[in-house]
């Protein structure tokens, strides 16, 4: 990492079979030395709503964006940030995930040093956690269940961190599983 040489593209299929999909390039985010684009998640609320694809960032703030219908290329004029955390034991926010639930929308993401490995580790509560804010616009602004402001006061909730023999829990993504009717978290970690 540390590097902002990265580019978030997009690929099509209709069957999700190999060699079906068709590679469109990239979605023509600008580079900018605010964040890095990685860690890209689209939102869409309904089929007549505007389409948001939010990302970053390795830097210090979660971006957002407006994006054409289909999807495939950006159509703001500069990526806003909704969410950042300057805080020394933050370090890193990326990996960000929207969701809406009841009438929340609900912005996941990971903070802290990712993906060090031994003898390399942080310190313990340096490394990768997962963190969440809330908004009743997709856009923001975004707070952590304290009410403290994610943009501009370094809100955020801890959802999951290092416990037993998971570490540096991130990278997450959230979904509604209609069969047993709960909203599931999937991550990785070490």
């Amino acid at each position: 990492m540390g590097l902002q040489t990265s580019d978030i593209g997009v690929a099509t299929s209709k069957t999700l079979d190999v060699g079906s999909w068709t590679d469109h390039g990239s979605v023509g985010i600008p580079k900018s030395g605010k964040y890095n684009l990685i860690d890209a998640n689209l939102f869409r609320e309904s089929p007549d709503s505007p389409i948001y694809l939010s990302f970053g960032s390795y830097w210090d703030d979660i971006f957002q964006t407006k994006m054409s219908d289909p999807p495939l290329r950006y159509t703001e004029d500069t990526p806003k940030s909704i969410v950042s955390n300057t805080t020394k034991d933050a370090q890193v926010n990326e990996g960000s995930y929207q969701f809406k639930w009841g009438e929340y929308y609900y912005l996941f993401y990971s903070a802290g040093a990712c993906c060090n490995t031994p003898p390399n580790l942080v310190k313990p509560g340096d490394e990768y956690r997962i963190m969440v804010c809330r908004s009743h616009s997709i856009t923001g602004p975004y707070a952590d269940q304290s009410g403290k402001d994610c943009l501009t006061q370094d809100g955020g909730t801890l959802v999951l961190a290092s416990h037993d023999d998971v570490y540096a829990p991130g990278g997450q993504g959230v979904m509604y599983d209609p069969e047993t009717r709960r909203t599931v978290i999937y991550y990785h970690y070490g």
